[in-house]
């Protein structure tokens, strides 16, 4: 893993404190509130202490954070174009960070909402922004979760599939997709949290020793894997 930040300054950890507050009163339609008002103006403060790429690092940060308001179902969304996919898992791999931000920017219709999400939470987890990191995750999490119950709810109940005039091996085989799409979903639920549960670790032990390293390498693979099988979930079963 790249030490470019391994050591941010305080005045960039307040700063990014705060603004995820901010956006998260953003989300909620509070940006214009007293609240909101008074982050901005602490913002301002730790901005000037900040240093030239800890201002790109927070620009970056406010950018990325915007796309957390984006209110589309994982699986109803376009998946990630296949080629555009391979080069964001290269880039990833070799841990080529600047690649791999150009490219989830360069193109974003062509990226599906999971890995807009999930790129950009191994961008700042590979840079050491751990809380960034696990801000899009935990938004993740309740989006897997959320998904798996609507397609769970939407098996149980038949009527929607008699309604749009399947025939009975019709229904069978959307209700196969979805069982699949369930089971994948879950276990997509469990390799978020154990992440969040890494990325937590990882944030409370910032040495920069070798274990640390480890860990690394093999969190990294679990972001790969969390995506290979919510890429393998039947968009149909949504």
């Amino acid at each position: 893993m790249s030490d470019e930040r391994s050591l941010l300054s305080q005045s960039y950890v307040e700063c990014g404190r705060r603004l995820r507050q901010l956006h998260s009163l953003i989300r909620s339609g509070d940006g214009d509130s007293d609240q909101a008002e008074e982050l901005r103006d602490e913002m301002d403060d730790f901005w000037i202490r900040m240093s030239p790429e800890e201002r790109i690092w927070s620009g970056e940060l406010s950018a990325d954070l915007h796309i957390l308001g984006e209110n589309v179902t994982l699986t109803q969304d376009q998946p990630t174009d296949g080629a555009l996919r391979q080069r964001l898992l290269d880039a990833g791999r070799r841990e080529d960070w600047i690649e791999l931000r150009s490219l989830f920017l360069a193109d974003a219709d062509s990226v599906g909402l999971f890995d807009r999400i999930l790129f950009r939470a191994i961008y700042w987890a590979a840079l050491s922004d751990f809380e960034s990191s696990l801000e899009f995750l935990k938004f993740l999490a309740t989006r897997v979760e959320a998904n798996q119950s609507e397609i769970d709810d939407k098996q149980s109940n038949l009527d929607w599939l008699i309604q749009a005039s399947m025939s009975s091996d019709q229904i069978a085989f959307v209700q196969g997709l979805g069982r699949v799409a369930s089971l994948q979903l879950a276990q997509v639920a469990d390799e978020i949290n154990e992440l969040i549960k890494n990325i937590e670790l990882m944030r409370s032990s910032r040495s920069g020793t070798e274990n640390n390293a480890v860990a690394w390498r093999k969190m990294k693979e679990m972001f790969f894997q969390a995506e290979k099988h919510v890429s393998e979930i039947p968009i149909l079963a949504a």
